[in-house]
């Protein structure tokens, strides 16, 4: 927090907090081990595992729909949403 406390404004903004630098800087061996297993899981979370909690396939037209899931994501005249149908 000290060094960021010299930072300007801008040097925040395109600050980089990477896995590496967060290694580098880890006190205490059980925080890099905390660290590597988050990096782990990390690494195993792509767009393609993520797909099927997201949408779902229809085998009648071969595509994916975004399934809802508010109050993040939703369709905007589906039946969770907070619209009207006329709304825009």
């Amino acid at each position: 927090m000290q060094e960021y406390a010299r930072y300007s404004a801008l040097e925040l903004w395109y600050e980089r907090i990477t896995f590496d630098r967060m290694l580098e800087t880890a006190v205490t061996p059980e925080r890099r081990r905390t660290l590597r297993k988050g990096m782990e899981k990390a690494a195993s979370r792509t767009h393609d595992s993520m797909l099927e909690k997201v949408a779902e396939f229809s085998g009648e037209t071969g595509s994916w729909t975004l399934r809802d899931m508010p109050p993040g994501m939703f369709h905007v005249h589906g039946a969770n949403a907070l619209f009207e149908p006329g709304d825009e």
